[in-house]
């Protein structure tokens, strides 16, 4: 009988003698375990029907919880700051009348804040306009605040304490 290799998740096997080999460039897999999952290579849209979270997540412990709570508040500011229509209001002469409309079109799910450190409500995208910079906030379930730094005129980000939950490109 041929010897089939273990896939990915199979190394992440949570037996005491398994030996998990990482994938090339990851560290190793260590325990104890904080959650797992399971997903496929799909990617998501801001306010996607699919919502922002991988199909299977099983949280082992309050910290692995908390991740995915996190990650999943992070994704949705990330796939709101990175969707097209926005980066065509970051690059605007005036952003304004483009994030108004995004009040208008869904309320209660983007609203203008009165201060860049001002503090929104779960689920809620939250924007400060400023002469350079526009910020961007939201609130994770866990109540972690959430924010990026858009240069105006620009596609940098200058500023992001979204760390590894969320990708938001090069920029």
């Amino acid at each position: 009988m041929e010897h089939i290799p273990p896939t990915h998740a199979e190394s992440r096997s949570t037996s005491p003698r398994c030996q998990c080999p990482a994938r090339r460039g990851e560290p190793p897999v260590s325990r104890p375990y904080d959650g797992c999952e399971i997903g496929g290579l799909y990617g998501h849209r801001w306010n996607d029907a699919f919502g922002t979270r991988t199909a299977v997540e099983i949280w082992l412990t309050v910290r692995g919880r908390h991740f995915f709570n996190d990650r999943a508040a992070a994704r949705d500011l990330a796939y709101f700051v990175r969707s097209g229509r926005v980066q065509k209001i970051r690059l605007s002469d005036n952003p304004r009348p483009g994030l108004e409309w995004f009040i208008h079109r869904y309320p209660g799910r983007v609203v203008e804040i009165p201060t860049s450190t001002t503090r929104v409500s779960r689920g809620v995208i939250g924007f400060w306009i400023a002469k350079r910079v526009i910020v961007f906030t939201t609130t994770s379930s866990t109540g972690r605040r959430l924010f990026v730094v858009a240069k105006r005129g620009s596609v940098r980000l200058p500023a992001k304490n979204l760390g590894d939950l969320a990708y938001l490109g090069t920029q």
